[in-house]
């Protein structure tokens, strides 16, 4: 392939595509149109190859693939083509795996717009209890009183690294509070106001509306909406049988969804077996997605990946505090992990993982 001939724009290994809302015509001049909202470009004279490129262009192809599936034409006719459709603005090339793509473009901010909400329904996201409940399940306390870190701030951000490797030692239940506190707990809750109720026009109650509060967490998350809901698989923690449980974290407490040592089923859902086999728990990070996407649309799924970044490194540096192991892990089955938290993998579904073992 000739790649002096590609327009520097493009790296030769790019997927071309065409971009959205073109539509193509052929005019009484010879000229080939593509017409979207807000753009016209005519292409002079019609080439009997565009019927045929085209299709290839929004199935995203490389130029190698594009000149391979139309060998009949030749290599530098081709590539002066695109070139003409690079710059006036009718494809677009980039390295990243379609369905990457695809999201990132779908995600973009006024790609496609949120969901409008009032400012009453913004207000009733925002103010409520979000997290979920296990109401029927055993609740298990966890210790209020936290761990007392000695390493300097510093000190814990620098010696950070993934842990594979552990002692078997049990971890205390005082730790496990330490690390769920500081990773996903509860800092301050606030009540709107009453003059806020009645500009919005809900009901001003009297006492104040318990329902309507934030509770604000340690870490951030768009609108304060927190989507991400955490999960622990407990292997080897002193006081706490073992077994799956939901972290609620509004009442600092641990809710029994069931009971067993689950090593073997969690083997099955995770890459690195070995790491699962000698860890004292697994924290699960699951999203609810509509708690973000009603407010946020298709961007939201963003603003959720990154809560859930912001909650893993929590877990790491408070662990490493304590001198506890952890490694975070993105590779898993997620329909088994589903299946074990016993979510549909669809309004809820995992995301995210962090293995905890002692040192």
């Amino acid at each position: 392939m000739n790649k002096e001939r590609l327009s520097k724009k493009i790296a030769p290994e790019s997927t071309l595509r065409l971009k959205q809302g073109f539509n193509i015509f052929f005019d009484n001049n010879h000229n080939t149109v593509f017409l979207a909202p807000n753009k016209e470009v005519v292409v002079r004279g019609i080439s009997e190859v565009i019927p045929k490129i085209i299709p290839l262009f929004k199935d995203g192809n490389t130029i190698r693939e594009i000149t391979s599936s139309l060998k009949d034409y030749d290599e530098n006719s081709l590539l002066e083509l695109v070139n003409v459709l690079l710059e006036q603005g009718i494809i677009e090339g980039s390295r990243l795996p379609p369905v990457s793509k695809t999201f990132h473009d779908f995600s973009k901010w006024g790609h496609y717009r949120a969901p409008y909400l009032t400012d009453k329904e913004v207000a009733e996201l925002t103010y409520r209890d979000k997290f979920k409940r296990y109401i029927e399940a055993e609740q298990v306390p966890l210790p209020r009183r936290l761990k007392k870190i000695k390493k300097s701030f510093t000190n814990i951000i620098t010696t950070r690294k993934s842990q594979r490797i552990y002692s078997g030692s049990p971890i205390g239940v005082n730790e496990l509070s330490t690390i769920l506190y500081l990773s996903r707990g509860i800092t301050s809750t606030i009540y709107l106001r009453r003059e806020d109720k009645k500009s919005l026009g809900l009901p001003n109650t009297r006492p104040i509306d318990k329902a309507l509060r934030l509770h604000r967490n340690i870490v951030p998350s768009a609108g304060a909406l927190y989507p991400i809901e955490v999960y622990l698989a407990v292997f080897n923690v002193k006081g706490i049988e073992k077994g799956l449980y939901h972290y609620y974290p509004v009442g600092n407490l641990l809710e029994k969804i069931k009971v067993g040592d689950f090593r073997k089923e969690l083997t099955k859902c995770f890459i690195t077996d070995e790491t699962v086999q000698s860890a004292n728990l697994i924290f699960l990070m699951t999203a609810v997605f509509d708690r973000n996407q009603m407010k946020y649309g298709e961007r939201g799924y963003r603003y959720i990946l990154f809560e859930a970044g912001h909650i893993a490194q929590n877990v790491y540096l408070v662990s490493n505090a304590m001198d506890i192991g952890a490694v975070a892990l993105g590779g898993f089955n997620d329909d088994l992990l589903n299946d074990f938290l016993e979510i549909d993998g669809e309004e809820e579904s995992a995301v995210y993982s962090v293995v905890i073992g002692k040192n």
